[in-house]
């Protein structure tokens, strides 16, 4: 798939839930529900065209679902918090249905409760059987939820732990090179 196109990789069931949010995982312009629309607009499309009222019923059920603080589904995604960002970003990426979901820094800059959210959001996936990558420079997010922590330094796989075994001093030097 690499090299392909954003609906190849959706299509395999892949999805990528980007580090940085503003630049890479919304157009920040466009409201809430063009936003949740991205990705999906060819297969919600007849004839090239979308259904915009189900759009606008779909994002009101996500923002409800995701529990995003927002006065509409017509509010500009670039108004809002990291954490309810962040929140849309999810529900897009769920909207799929991955089979496998790659994470890169899911909850850098989030507060406590959509950092709660997020490993929560995570976990259920998981426990439906996506597969799940998560890739962080933070060690508790790692430890807290991984099943398999893995650490690479310049390119190469240094470490592999089940969960349990990962000694977070260990993984520390690993990670700054000290013993790879």
């Amino acid at each position: 798939l690499v090299g392909r196109p954003t609906a190849a990789w959706l299509e395999a069931g892949v999805v990528y839930v980007p580090e940085d949010r503003q630049r890479d995982g919304i157009l920040p312009g466009g409201d809430i529900t063009e936003n949740l629309v991205l990705g999906s607009h060819r297969s919600r499309a007849r004839w090239g065209l979308i259904s915009w009222r189900a759009a606008r019923e779909q994002a009101v059920q996500a923002i409800r679902e995701y529990n995003v603080k927002t006065p509409s589904a017509a509010t500009a995604c670039g108004q809002l918090s990291g954490g309810n960002i962040q929140r849309v970003i999810l529900a897009r990426a769920f909207a799929h249905e991955p089979s496998l979901l790659l994470l890169h820094n899911p909850t850098r800059g989030l507060d406590l409760a959509s950092t709660q959210f997020v490993y929560d959001r995570v976990r259920e996936a998981a426990q439906r059987g996506c597969v799940v990558i998560v890739v962080s420079e933070d060690l508790d997010e790692v430890l807290a939820l991984g099943d398999r922590v893995s650490v690479v330094y310049s390119g190469r796989l240094v470490g592999d732990f089940p969960r349990g075994n990962a000694d977070p001093y260990d993984l520390g030097r690993l990670m700054t090179g000290v013993g790879a």
